[in-house]
């Protein structure tokens, strides 16, 4: 795990791009399940300034055994400073 004191230093965008590159180890539940990061991008830089910013999530697709779903973040005037998409697998339980 990457120590908090590492990740104060750091931005998001270089948190997660040290862990697609391999150079922060992943989180203990990513390891466990096989997740990984598999692309990272810029998007716009959100600071104290931004203000409130807005998350909607929404289910694209639900299959027998896969799901697709999207995430947006928007500051307060509706400007998108974020995007990210999933797919899932479905395990029945």
């Amino acid at each position: 795990m990457v120590p908090l004191e590492q990740v104060r230093t750091m931005d998001g965008l270089a948190l997660f791009k040290g862990l697609l590159e391999g150079r922060l180890p992943a989180p203990p539940l990513s390891r466990v399940l096989g997740f990984k990061v598999t692309e990272v991008e810029f998007g716009r830089a959100m600071t104290d300034k931004t203000g409130p910013v807005r998350a909607e999530g929404k289910v694209i697709n639900v299959g027998s055994r896969i799901a697709t779903s999207e995430a947006r973040l928007a500051d307060g005037s509706g400007k998108l400073l974020a995007h990210g998409t999933t797919t899932c697998r479905i395990f029945p339980i």
